[in-house]
Order: structure tokens, then sequence, then C-alpha cells
């Protein structure tokens, strides 16, 4: 068993609780994007000192004309706004009046698209450009501290086809007992449930453990791929995840009001 780091971010508050905003599947550039949307996110966090952000990946559409994969697909671009390079210069725009509040960032599967063909990592760029942490591989652990309270957070944007929201949480809180809150990204669905685990403390006492497992919503609409598949759609947005300084409490808010301002 490999020894896993663990990522420390610490935040001196005085308020009673901040708020953690899982920011991904932005899919930028895309013409179905949600760009109004992704704008009342970015200008609510700015406008509030208190809520910190999570970059969950595929924060780009990163359409290619070929993309290489064991059945040779040809990728269409019609569904592009903007080219990539026009869609990472964007993002960094759009992201940088917020850089020192930003955990940290994982790549999601379209960024991947470009790394696998080049080995040139568009998340990695970002998070130099940015001066934030680059969190690599995912799944990782993040350790928030806020005021004298510990949270081990564990992130990861998700992968597969299954449009189950609890199925890839399920697995994660089973495999990394250890985390308080799993973020998982990929799907767009914006969920957010307690989970709970027995265990027996030194004492020989049993306890039980609250895991949060929490989908990160995104802002892609109703693109035509998902139509074709007869995909559920889903609204767009993003779930709250807010930690408590004075005492160990966890809340989610999956209300998505951020974008109902």
């Amino acid at each position: 068993m490999k020894e896993t780091s663990v990522h420390e971010y610490t935040i001196r508050t005085r308020a009673d609780k901040v708020a953690i905003l899982p920011f991904g599947d932005v899919h930028y550039g895309h013409v179905d994007c949600d760009y109004e949307k992704v704008n009342k996110y970015i200008e609510w966090a700015k406008a509030n000192k208190d809520v910190y952000l999570f970059l969950m990946g595929d924060l780009l559409e990163t359409d290619i004309p070929i993309h290489l994969t064991t059945r040779g697909v040809m990728w269409n671009l019609d569904g592009d706004k903007y080219k990539p390079s026009d869609q990472f210069k964007d993002m960094v725009k759009l992201l940088r009046p917020l850089k020192k509040r930003i955990i940290g960032a994982v790549m999601g599967n379209h960024e991947k698209r470009i790394y696998n063909l080049t080995s040139i990592s568009l998340t990695e760029e970002l998070c130099n450009k940015l001066g934030i942490p680059f969190l690599h591989p995912n799944p990782v652990y993040v350790r928030i501290n806020v005021g004298k309270q510990s949270y081990m957070f564990l992130v990861a944007h998700g992968s597969g086809s299954s449009q189950r929201a609890d199925y890839q949480i399920r697995k994660a809180i089973n495999y990394y007992p250890s985390s308080d809150v799993v973020l998982i990204g990929h799907i767009h669905y914006i969920s957010g449930h307690p989970y709970y685990r027995l265990f027996v403390d030194d004492d020989g006492r049993e306890v039980m453990k609250t895991i949060y497992g929490v989908r990160t919503g995104g802002f892609l609409g109703y693109p035509e791929y998902a139509r074709e598949k007869l995909m559920e759609p889903v609204d767009t947005g993003s779930p709250l995840v807010y930690l408590y300084s004075k005492k160990k409490v966890i809340s989610v808010n999956t209300s998505d009001f951020v974008g109902k301002i």
C-alpha cells in the first residue's frame, strides 16, 4: 500500500461558518454552457469573502478534431463556441479574482483529452497561472482547517456513464471511510446526503460516523448528445458545503439558490 499524501488548507476566519463551493463541469466553450449562471456564481463568490472553491474538473469543453480512443472516434467540433486556447484564457481571467480562495483543482475527463494526446495538462497549466495547488492524481485527500475544527475531504472528478447520483459516492465512502466529505463531479447532478458508518474506537465502543456525499453539479444545459442517449435532464448550478468553525458541523445546500438570485 503506497503512502497517501494529504493536502492541507487552513482558513482563518472569525465567522461561525465558511462555504465551500465545488465549481466544475462548466464545459466552458460549449454552445450549451449556461454562461449567465456561471457568471452569477463567480460574482457571488467574489462578493462573499467566506466562500472558498474547489475546481472539480471539466472546466473547459476542449473538443478536438481527433480523439484517440481504441475505436479512433472522430469528434465533431460543432458544439464548441470557442476554441480550446480561448477557453483556457477566458477561464484564467474568470477565476483570477478568486485565486486566493481556491483550495485546488482536479483534472476532468475533458481536459484529459488534450493530456492524453500531448501530455500537456491544461489543469496544471491553469493552476500554475493562478498559483493554486494542482490536486493530482485524483481522488485526493484535502484536510481543511477552519478555526479549531478539521475536516477531511475526498475530492474526485468522477468517471463512467452511470447516471445514478449515489453510485460512485457509495463506492468512495466504502473505500475511503476516513473522509468527512466526499465531492464527486462528472455527471452534472446536484445532490448531497449524509451516509452513516459504524466503527469501534480505541476503547472498544461502537461509534457512528457521518460522511457527507456530494455530487457537485455543473453548468452544461441539455446538449445534443444527452438528448440522443435519452439522459435525464438536470438543472445547472453547484451545491454549497458549509463548515462550522466553533464546532465540527457540516451542512449541505443543494438548492442552487445562488443561480436563482
